[in-house]
Formats: C-alpha cells, structure tokens, sequence
C-alpha cells in the first residue's frame, strides 16, 4: 500500500515536471518576478510598521513592500484608493477609520498614569492603588493639588501633574476621568520624552503616556526611575489580587489584554483597507502580521492578541474570495504550477491518511485518568492516534470507517463529576459545529459541540446509567457516539493530531484562567481559594464549586468562542 502510494505520487510529479519544462521553452530558470505591494502607517506605529515590513521581506525576498507614513488627512485619503494596508491606532484617526469598509484589530495599546519611582508614597500606593474619583479630583482641583488626595500622608507634599500635548492622548484621558479638556489643571509638554525627562527630575510628578513610551527598548523593562501609578479599577479602596497587574512588564501587558485595566484607556492597532485584502501577497502579509508578527508588539511596546483571537482573525482570511484574474494574465507554466500544488496536496494528505490508519492499529485509547489535586497543560491527557477538535472533543476512526467520538481530558477535568448527560437519538443526523451533548453536574450544565458531521449509528448506553465513566476514561470505556462520517475528507483537514493538541491546549489554560479571573470580578472573590493552588496552579474539578450563572458564562465567553 505505502509503496504504491508513493509510485502515483512519483509518476504526478514526473509528469507535471516533464509538461512544465516543455511548456516555457524560452524560460531561463531565473527566480520570479518580485511582488510589489504598498503598506502605509501613521507616525505613531511607524517603528512598528517597519520592523513588521522589514521582516516579513527578510523571509520572502520576492516580495517588496513600499511603506509610506502618512497622518491625519492623508490616512483619510487612504481610504479613497488602491494604496492597499494601513495601520493606525484607534484614536488619532477615529473618525477616519469609519471611511474605510474593511478594518481589523492587530494588536493592542494603553495609556498609562506614571510616576518617579521615588516617589514616597510608591509603597503605600503599590497597596491601595487610585480610584477613577480620586484622579479625576487630581487632575482638576483648583484649591492646590497636593499628594494627600491618594494618601493622607501626602496632605503637604504638592503634585505636579504633566501631559503630553497630544488630541488622541487627551481624549482618551478626559474619557476616562469623565470631565473636559478645559477643566484640566495640568502642565502640558510637547512630546512623550519631554513628559519622561520631566517625571525622571520630579518625584512628586504624575503624567499619563503610552506604554510604549515608557519601555526601556534595549531591555523591553519599564524605564529606570519610572513606576507604574497603579488604578484601583473597582473603587473599592484597595488593589486586590485581580488588580495586581503592575509589577513588571509582562504582568501588565496580560493584564491589560484580559481585561484588568480600564477599557477607556486602552486603545485598539487596526489594520485598514478600501476593501478587505484578495490579492495574495497582502493576504500572506496579513496572515504573518496576526502570527509570527505578534512578537514583534511586545518589542515594540504594545500587547499582542491572544491566540484564538489570532487565529479567528486568519481565518477570516483564509475565507476571503479570490478574486478573478484575466484569463491572458495566467502563463502556461503558472497554471501548470497550480495543478503541480495541487498533485503534492494530494500526496501529502494521502501519505499522512495512510500514516494515521497505521498508528490507528497500534495505538490503544483505552485511557484512566487519575485526579492529582490540580491541572495543567502537562497533566492533560491526549493519546496519539486520536484527532482533537477545538470544540473539545476528540475523534478516532475504527477500522470500518465510522468514527467515535468523546469529549476531551481538558472538559471533563474542567467541569468536575458529570451526573447526567443528554444525547441525541441514534439515526440522527448531525452538522459539524451544531451541539450533539449535554453534561449536566447537578442541574448546571454545558453544551458540546459536534466535532464532524454524519450519521449516528450508536451512542455508549453505559453513560446513561452510569454518566461519571466519562470522567474516569474519556478516551476509553466513556466515549459518546458512533458515527458514519459524511464529510470526512474535509473535515480531517481542520481537526488536530495530538502534537498540534498539546500547543493548543496551552492557549486554552491560559483563557480558562483569565476567564475565571473575570469571573471572580463580578462574583465572590471568597472562591478564590477553590481556582488557583499556591503556585498559580488550576485546581481540579474547577467549575464545580461555582453556580449555573458561572457555567453559562463558561459556556458562552468560553465554549463557545
């Protein structure tokens, strides 16, 4: 079998080869034409755009993008031609951004309130944090501002307050503060520097800039001699431990994508164009800036998308239609090319296929799992053999074509003992992405989504009266469903093999547990002993000691995303 499925592929890839060299006699073998695209930034992201461009030429030196930096009206021009990507941050062209009818979000930026490190109040301010209120009564008090309106202590200590003379900066800060420009009593400066040089010589200083401006670029730290004013988001009169985002870099870049910021001080990067992106190159350099280009934010001092962000946003891409080319643009040898791609696709899958039905024999999915008081991305089981869905299930092919299918370690470890489970009716048919199950723990419960579509031909009677099989063996004896897969060979494509799993489910401890840390925001933050072990560790059985309106929550801002 495995021997003849390389001699068709071999013979595809002679014949192809042969038909390409005599179809172009006059070609040289030079490399292609290179690809010009065009890339325009506003001054603020130029730094970025350019390391972005830069090395995205590196890796593909056929490609040449001509970037322009351009601001205010000429942005709004933008949007009137053929120029192709720009990148803009939200608000210094807010109103510029709606002339455009495709627009994406790339990445992520914040304003922050900053201070000199030694200042005397830092300590005591590291504890309690500052309320909305008690900036706003800062930064517009006529009667003499002084440090005592964050801390008693500070009553005779005068505060200095500066800002960069900026319209987007000063929007986003008069919106935060709930007040006007007019009734600000600050020292305006004219540039982010200039309001760094002066909190630097200052320790009873205070000022607002972008967190880009206060990163150290040489050791992507905070800059020396500047502190973080941290923001007590709920008012309470303390920083609690969902609001203790301030201590260095990385903490704070987290926090401010989770969540734990103020959302009026953070700010969106956009990507813009007259149109959403057909053309090949523009889609490859999209596709790299929301991937490997995601490094590059951190760098340069803005916050990069979370990884299922990432990946939605490229696959609204992929979706993209391809637009129609002239029919005397395509050569010979280019759609030769194409049925080329398309003969190695084949044998690839066919190979990887072949290499999947010989793991299936040796692979056993009989799996017991064991509770060890906590979760991890390292205790998670996934057994090779097994397809994985982002719907949390998993899927495996018997040797009589039909599929089985179950629900994952990462779940079932998730939402505790299940004491009941709804399942459809054998004979049905069901569609990929529409729910096939519901696990119910003691009235509350989660939907489960189909993995691939089909027919079911049976599904496991011992989960009826015996529900909990499917927490102490997923993989093995607590399996769903038996089904007649109808579109197999397209949905294969999009589940993952177990090495992919694995990289995934890291991304998916992560949200679990920002998710429970916004949950906690708006519910008893008592619970939070029963989330996290000493370490950051994910308690087991998590969701149990929680109520049904944290497993809707879970389900929707979670499940379902």
């Amino acid at each position: 079998m495995k021997n003849t499925i390389f001699s068709i592929v071999g013979l595809l890839l002679l014949v192809v080869c042969s038909s390409i060299s005599g179809s172009n006699p006059d070609k040289t073998g030079s490399n292609a034409a290179t690809t010009n695209i065009t890339v325009s930034t506003s001054p603020d992201l130029y730094s970025l755009t350019s390391t972005w461009t830069a090395e995205y030429m590196k890796l593909n030196p056929d490609v040449k993008i001509n970037l322009i930096k351009v601001s205010g009206s000429g942005i709004k021009n933008m949007a009137n031609s053929e120029a192709g990507i720009t990148f803009v941050s939200s608000e210094p062209v807010k109103s510029e951004i709606n002339e455009y009818t495709w627009k994406m979000v790339v990445g992520r930026d914040a304003i922050v309130p900053v201070m000199n490190s030694s200042n005397p109040y830092l300590s005591q301010l590291n504890q309690v944090g500052v309320t909305k209120t008690e900036l706003t009564k800062a930064f517009t008090t006529t009667l003499g501002q002084n440090w005592g309106t964050f801390v008693v202590s500070g009553l005779n200590s005068p505060l200095h307050i500066y800002m960069i003379s900026d319209n987007s900066m000063t929007a986003a800060i008069t919106s935060f503060l709930s007040t006007n420009k007019n009734s600000l009593k600050v020292t305006m400066v004219a540039n982010p520097q200039e309001l760094i040089t002066a909190i630097e010589k200052d320790p009873l200083s205070l000022g607002f800039c972008r967190m880009v401006n206060m990163l150290d670029e040489h050791n992507m730290r905070i800059m020396s001699g500047i502190s973080m004013l941290p923001i007590d988001k709920n008012g309470n009169g303390k920083l609690e431990y969902s609001e203790q985002i301030y201590d260095n870099w990385q903490t704070f870049l987290r926090g401010v994508w989770i969540g734990k910021y103020p959302q009026s001080l953070c700010k969106s990067i956009y990507s813009l164009a007259p149109s959403m992106p057909v053309n090949e190159t523009e889609k490859s350099f999209m596709k790299w800036v929301l991937a490997d280009g995601q490094a590059y934010l951190s760098a340069n001092g803005y916050c990069d998308l979370v990884l299922s962000d990432r990946q939605a946003k490229i696959d609204l891409l992929d979706n993209t239609g391809i637009a129609a080319a002239p029919s005397n643009v395509v050569s010979n040898s280019e759609s030769i090319l194409l049925i080329f791609a398309g003969f190695v696709i084949a044998g690839l899958f066919i190979t990887a296929l072949y290499t999947f039905l010989r793991r299936r024999k040796s692979v056993g999915v009989k799996t017991t799992v064991t509770h060890d008081g906590f979760i991890n991305e390292t205790t998670v089981k996934s057994p090779n053999g097994l397809y994985f869905d982002k719907t949390h299930t998993w899927v495996y092919m018997e040797k009589d074509g039909n599929v089985r299918i179950g629900i994952d370690d990462f779940l079932q470890h998730i939402t505790g003992n299940v004491t009941r489970i709804k399942m459809r009716k054998t004979g049905e048919k069901i569609t990929k992405g529409e729910i096939i199950l519901t696990l119910i723990q003691n009235g509350k419960q989660l939907n489960v989504k189909a993995p691939v579509s089909g027919y079911i031909n049976s599904h496991n009677d011992l989960l009826i009266t015996n529900s909990g099989i499917i927490n102490q063996s997923p993989y093995g004896d607590g399996w769903i469903y038996e089904i007649e897969p109808s579109n197999w060979i397209r949905e294969i494509q999009l589940l993952l093999m177990a090495d992919s799993y694995r990289k995934w489910i890291t991304n998916e401890f992560t949200r679990i547990k920002d998710f429970l840390s916004a949950a906690m925001q708006t519910n008893s933050m008592e619970l939070f002993p029963v989330v996290l072990q000493d370490g950051g560790e994910l308690k087991d059985n998590v969701l149990t000691d929680f109520g049904p309106e944290v497993w809707e929550d879970f389900q929707t801002n979670f499940l379902d995303k």
